[in-house]
């Protein structure tokens, strides 16, 4: 009973030092619980620089309108894919230091770029064309 107490206690503690395993536009990125806020950074300028806009959001949705369907917002998701390159995903509740850093200059990017409002006007004329469809 000692030995497979022993044996168990290991196993769950080995859960404690494994690597998640995260997709961004079909290339897997290992994130290690080493990775630091700098190499988030870093990463995001990288991605930036290549022409890969991710926009991610982490922990509770609350940024969506409650009010969106689901259909309208995958529409939108696609609609500012296909106009401006910049994927929107949510990416969970958990997030690292590394993650948190490469989504904050991601998005400073993003913005900078395209101007401050590109969501909001995005959203507006996403809104206008899928009424259209309806």
């Amino acid at each position: 009973m000692k030995k497979q107490l022993i044996i168990l206690i290991l196993c769950f503690s080995s859960f404690c030092y494994s690597q998640n395993e995260e997709k961004k536009g079909g290339n897997n990125i290992l994130i290690s619980n080493e990775e630091t806020c700098e190499k988030g950074s870093e990463k995001a300028n990288e991605d930036f620089s290549k022409g890969i806009f991710n926009s991610f959001s982490y922990g509770w949705a609350a940024d969506t309108n409650p009010k969106d369907s689901e259909k309208f917002s995958e529409y939108y998701k696609e609609y500012v894919r296909k106009k401006y390159s910049i994927n929107i995903e949510h990416k969970g509740c958990v997030i690292s230091d590394c993650s948190e850093c490469y989504s904050k200059t991601m998005d400073k990017l993003i913005l900078d770029k395209f101007g401050k409002d590109v969501f909001k006007n995005a959203r507006k004329e996403a809104l206008a064309l899928f009424a259209k469809r309806q």
